[in-house]
Protein backbone atom coordinates (compact mmCIF):
# COMPACT_ATOMS: atom_id res chain seq x y z
CA UNK A 1 0.00 0.00 0.00
CA UNK A 2 1.48 3.52 -0.61
CA UNK A 3 2.18 5.79 1.76
CA UNK A 4 0.33 9.38 1.76
CA UNK A 5 3.57 11.17 1.09
CA UNK A 6 3.32 8.77 -2.32
CA UNK A 7 0.22 9.04 -3.08
CA UNK A 8 0.17 13.31 -3.12
CA UNK A 9 4.17 12.96 -5.29
CA UNK A 10 2.15 11.07 -7.99
CA UNK A 11 -0.71 13.73 -7.62
CA UNK A 12 1.99 16.83 -8.04
CA UNK A 13 3.39 14.77 -10.96
CA UNK A 14 0.07 14.67 -12.74
CA UNK A 15 -0.95 17.94 -11.81
CA UNK A 16 2.30 19.62 -13.71
CA UNK A 17 0.72 18.14 -16.82
CA UNK A 18 -2.38 19.63 -16.60
CA UNK A 19 -3.38 23.43 -17.74
CA UNK A 20 -6.41 25.74 -18.35
CA UNK A 21 -6.85 27.36 -21.26
CA UNK A 22 -9.28 30.31 -21.42
CA UNK A 23 -10.78 31.13 -25.03
CA UNK A 24 -13.37 31.98 -26.85
CA UNK A 25 -14.86 28.76 -28.74
CA UNK A 26 -15.07 30.86 -32.12
CA UNK A 27 -11.15 31.16 -32.36
CA UNK A 28 -11.57 27.01 -32.25
CA UNK A 29 -11.38 24.65 -35.63
CA UNK A 30 -12.24 21.10 -36.01
CA UNK A 31 -9.96 19.28 -38.45
CA UNK A 32 -11.04 16.02 -40.29
CA UNK A 33 -8.59 14.05 -38.37
CA UNK A 34 -10.82 15.24 -35.04
CA UNK A 35 -8.64 17.38 -33.54
CA UNK A 36 -9.52 20.78 -32.38
CA UNK A 37 -7.05 23.55 -33.33
CA UNK A 38 -6.77 26.72 -31.83
CA UNK A 39 -5.78 29.77 -33.71
CA UNK A 40 -3.38 30.72 -30.18
CA UNK A 41 -2.49 27.30 -28.54
CA UNK A 42 -2.54 24.77 -31.33
CA UNK A 43 -3.79 22.01 -31.67
CA UNK A 44 -5.44 19.48 -29.16
CA UNK A 45 -7.16 15.93 -29.25
CA UNK A 46 -10.56 15.85 -27.39
CA UNK A 47 -11.71 13.28 -25.45
CA UNK A 48 -15.07 11.34 -25.37
CA UNK A 49 -16.38 13.57 -22.70
CA UNK A 50 -15.21 16.76 -24.89
CA UNK A 51 -16.79 15.54 -27.72
CA UNK A 52 -20.17 15.19 -26.02
CA UNK A 53 -20.07 18.18 -24.21
CA UNK A 54 -19.58 20.11 -27.35
CA UNK A 55 -22.69 18.38 -28.30
CA UNK A 56 -24.83 18.88 -25.69
CA UNK A 57 -23.79 22.71 -26.34
CA UNK A 58 -24.73 22.68 -29.44
CA UNK A 59 -27.95 20.11 -29.36
CA UNK A 60 -25.76 17.73 -31.33
CA UNK A 61 -26.88 14.04 -30.87
CA UNK A 62 -23.19 11.97 -30.07
CA UNK A 63 -24.46 9.23 -31.23
CA UNK A 64 -25.08 10.76 -34.40
CA UNK A 65 -21.54 11.75 -34.10
CA UNK A 66 -20.70 7.85 -33.56
CA UNK A 67 -22.76 6.55 -36.95
CA UNK A 68 -20.79 9.56 -38.81
CA UNK A 69 -17.54 8.51 -37.21
CA UNK A 70 -17.87 4.59 -37.66
CA UNK A 71 -18.96 5.22 -41.62
CA UNK A 72 -15.91 7.61 -41.83
CA UNK A 73 -17.54 10.69 -42.30
CA UNK A 74 -15.32 13.28 -40.25
CA UNK A 75 -15.51 15.52 -42.74
CA UNK A 76 -19.27 15.89 -42.10
CA UNK A 77 -18.26 15.72 -38.47
CA UNK A 78 -15.73 18.73 -38.76
CA UNK A 79 -18.56 20.65 -40.69
CA UNK A 80 -21.27 20.48 -38.46
CA UNK A 81 -19.01 21.08 -35.16
CA UNK A 82 -17.54 24.32 -37.46
CA UNK A 83 -20.95 25.77 -38.07
CA UNK A 84 -21.41 25.90 -34.35
CA UNK A 85 -18.00 26.95 -33.02
CA UNK A 86 -17.51 29.59 -35.67
CA UNK A 87 -20.58 31.33 -34.07
CA UNK A 88 -19.91 30.89 -30.92
CA UNK A 89 -18.39 33.64 -28.77
CA UNK A 90 -18.63 32.46 -25.33
CA UNK A 91 -15.64 32.18 -23.47
CA UNK A 92 -14.90 28.91 -22.41
CA UNK A 93 -11.83 27.03 -20.36
CA UNK A 94 -10.47 23.88 -21.86
CA UNK A 95 -8.89 21.75 -19.35
CA UNK A 96 -5.91 19.92 -20.49
CA UNK A 97 -3.96 16.90 -19.39
CA UNK A 98 -1.30 14.83 -20.97
CA UNK A 99 -0.18 17.70 -23.03
CA UNK A 100 -2.25 17.95 -25.56
CA UNK A 101 -6.06 15.97 -24.94
CA UNK A 102 -8.42 18.02 -23.92
CA UNK A 103 -10.51 16.93 -20.83
CA UNK A 104 -12.98 18.50 -20.72
CA UNK A 105 -14.73 22.08 -21.67
CA UNK A 106 -16.12 23.87 -18.66
CA UNK A 107 -17.37 27.41 -18.09
CA UNK A 108 -14.82 30.05 -17.74
CA UNK A 109 -15.70 30.88 -14.33
CA UNK A 110 -15.41 27.13 -13.18
CA UNK A 111 -13.24 26.82 -10.19
CA UNK A 112 -11.00 23.68 -10.08
CA UNK A 113 -11.12 21.35 -7.41
CA UNK A 114 -10.00 17.96 -8.18
CA UNK A 115 -8.04 14.68 -6.58
CA UNK A 116 -5.26 16.66 -5.52
CA UNK A 117 -6.76 19.57 -4.20
CA UNK A 118 -8.96 17.23 -2.08
CA UNK A 119 -5.62 15.25 -1.10
CA UNK A 120 -4.71 18.39 0.32
CA UNK A 121 -7.66 19.23 2.27
CA UNK A 122 -7.40 15.54 3.76
CA UNK A 123 -3.91 15.35 4.48
CA UNK A 124 -3.94 18.92 6.24
CA UNK A 125 -6.70 17.94 8.43
CA UNK A 126 -4.91 14.71 9.40
CA UNK A 127 -1.85 16.43 10.29
CA UNK A 128 -3.70 18.83 12.22
CA UNK A 129 -5.33 15.98 14.08
CA UNK A 130 -2.36 14.10 14.63
CA UNK A 131 -3.09 11.77 12.14
CA UNK A 132 -0.28 11.44 10.08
Amino acid sequence: MKSLEEVLQEMKEIEKDRQDIDLSMSTLNMMEDGKLRSRTYGEFQPSRACLKKLCSMYGLSMSHIDTLRDNGRHDLISDQFNHFLSNDENMMKLRTVEGDRIKGIVNKNYKKFDNYDLFNFVDDYLKSQGLD
